[in-house]
């Protein structure tokens, strides 16, 4: 009964002594790890606001040429064509990234003068956010609006003319990012926190929607005023996640990026599996060392008092 506590004692002192060893491990190969995510997330979020303000900065100079290029913004021909001019004309037909271009009157659902390229069609929802994209324009607000199938929409006041003019161009084709070297999930956001472009994470992992993501941001930037900020956030799904966002310097426009945080506790279960079978395995090799010895010192006895007899005492007997 002693003897069987005694190599309990052992086993139990072993996994104890295992699973502190491990948990040490972890830790400061977590830290590490941790300080690698999070360094490749804000690489990730600042490389997508960069790209994005890139793109937008082309967006913004084409709409200006074009509204200096504009002719006929007064009114619209009998016949529906469009009174865009042909340098215009001819600039949105080399361009492969604009799908369409419309000059809106404030007062009118439809536009006054539009340029599209073949196979674009939208949809009335589609209509309905390019009317509110001129409804913020007219309020002195550049506006930018995902209206679906990769497409976004920006529109700008044109001086102090009751027009605006809109663009559509095809945004699926300008952002290049798709996840970053951790299995990222990056989104750029629009003002009012809806997804203009939305990345998909490498791997399997599970990401909030974005609803919740959105929710976080109004919360950490309630009035958009923080141009960066960074945060570990614990979702409803139960992981936790670090979150990284910056302003594209277009309107309140915000690139974000999401990144799991690998949780301790996940690690426990197989930690503790880990260090018992670790610990089984000490104690069965010590056990069978112990029982060899134990079986080879008997044998060894004998001989060395058989080779304790002088040859004298050998005759004598």
């Amino acid at each position: 009964m002693r003897t069987a506590l005694r190599w309990l004692g052992l086993f139990l002192f072993l996994v104890v002594a295992t699973v502190l060893t491990s948990f040490i491990a972890m830790v400061v190969v977590g830290e590490d790890r941790l300080l690698d995510l999070k360094a490749g997330n804000q690489w990730l979020v600042r490389d997508l606001a960069q790209q994005f303000s890139r793109e937008i900065g082309r967006s913004q100079q084409l709409l200006s040429r074009t509204g200096t290029m504009l002719v006929g913004a007064g009114g619209v021909e009998a016949t529906g064509v469009s009174t865009f001019s042909t340098e215009v004309r001819r600039e949105f037909d080399l361009d492969s990234g604009m799908k369409g271009l419309y000059l809106y009157d404030p007062s009118s659902d439809e536009p006054l003068s539009r340029l599209e390229k073949p196979g674009t069609v939208m949809s009335p929802d589609a209509r309905s956010l390019l009317k509110s994209a001129v409804d913020r324009a007219v309020e002195g607000t550049q506006s930018l609006r995902s209206i679906g199938a990769g497409l976004t929409a920006m529109a700008v006041r044109m001086g102090e003319l009751p027009r605006v003019l809109v663009l559509v161009f095809d945004g699926s084709a300008m952002m290049k990012a798709d996840g970053g070297p951790n299995g990222e999930k990056w989104m750029i956001l629009s003002d009012d926190r809806s997804a203009l472009y939305e990345g998909t994470g490498e791997g399997t992992n599970e990401f909030p929607s974005l609803t919740e993501v959105a929710e976080i941001s109004k919360a950490e930037n309630p009035a958009g005023e923080r141009a960066e900020w960074s945060r570990e956030w614990q979702a409803a799904n139960g992981s936790v996640y670090q979150i990284d966002a910056i302003q594209t310097g277009f309107s309140g426009v915000m690139a974000l990026s999401l990144v799991p945080i690998d949780q301790a506790s996940r690690y426990l279960p197989f930690l503790m599996q880990m260090s018992v079978g670790l610990s089984f395995l000490l104690t069965a090799t010590l056990f069978i060392i112990l029982q060899i010895r134990n079986f080879v010192r008997p044998r060894s006895r004998p001989a060395a008092s058989d080779s304790s007899l002088t040859p004298a005492d050998s005759e004598s007997i």
